[in-house]
């Protein structure tokens, strides 16, 4: 039996130019522009987790603060 993946939508408004070139982008690299900007975006919100962190290595609240903007709200 296959599982099934669950996923998100993020929903941006860009402007005309920033799609174009985005698209071109995308289109350079081979890939898709959703894949782009998935891989655009995963890795600036990695740099700046990272960046984050080293900062303030021994800040917990940093920590809980992640925790609870991943979860995301709750749905009732």
């Amino acid at each position: 039996m296959a599982t099934m993946t669950k996923t998100g939508r993020i929903s941006v408004k860009v402007p005309p130019a920033a799609t174009e070139t985005l698209s071109k982008a995308a289109a350079l690299s081979g890939t898709t522009l959703d894949g782009f900007l998935m891989r655009a975006a995963l890795k600036e919100a990695r740099r700046i987790i990272e960046d984050e962190s080293s900062r303030h290595p021994d800040d917990p609240a940093l920590l809980q603060n992640f925790s609870i903007s991943r979860m995301g709200p709750r749905r009732r």
